[in-house]
């Protein structure tokens, strides 16, 4: 950008300058909020916990890209919390659980109704981080709708729904 507010082309590639900018959302967007999030084993809600959901904001056709960050209540281990995501999520064939040390991209997740998630602890601060990649256009509204009536109507959860990326 040449000026706030101005933007420069880059004819060579079709694209503005603004294409290549990587930001976080402004602090009117990211979300802090008292929610009740702690899963007490039984079905239950927990204890409420503080959490932070900070979207990423890239200049990309398609895919959102969030952080969010919770204070944590107890001392658990990195390899504790990375199990407790792993045994919660066993289930969910829209959701997967990324091992220790990678980290979700938009690519791997585009085309898909398949949500991607890392989890981490900062010990110093007492925070757990946890990452996540979708592609808003399949995984977004439309996606949850077709995977809500394929539950309501008693087919296969991911009937229809891309599973495989479009990316290897």
């Amino acid at each position: 950008m040449n000026e706030i507010g101005k933007r420069t082309p880059i004819v060579c590639l079709g694209y503005d300058s603004s294409y290549w900018m990587l930001s976080t959302a402004p602090p009117d967007v990211v979300i802090t909020a008292n929610t009740y999030l702690t899963y007490g084993g039984d079905g239950t809600l927990g204890t409420p916990v503080k959490l932070t959901f900070t979207p990423h904001l890239i200049p990309i056709s398609r895919g959102i890209l969030s952080t969010c960050y919770g204070t944590l209540t107890g001392s658990p281990s990195a390899a504790e919390v990375q199990s407790a995501y792993e045994e919660f999520y066993a289930g969910e064939p829209c959701v997967r659980v990324l091992p220790p040390g990678k980290m979700p991209t938009t690519k791997a997740v585009m085309g898909t109704n398949r949500c991607d998630i890392a989890v981490t602890l900062d010990g110093t601060a007492g925070r757990l981080i946890a990452v996540a990649a979708i592609d808003n256009l399949i995984k977004g509204l439309s996606g949850a709708a077709l995977q809500c009536m394929n539950l309501m109507c008693g087919y296969e959860e991911t009937l229809g729904l891309p599973m495989v990326g479009m990316w290897p």
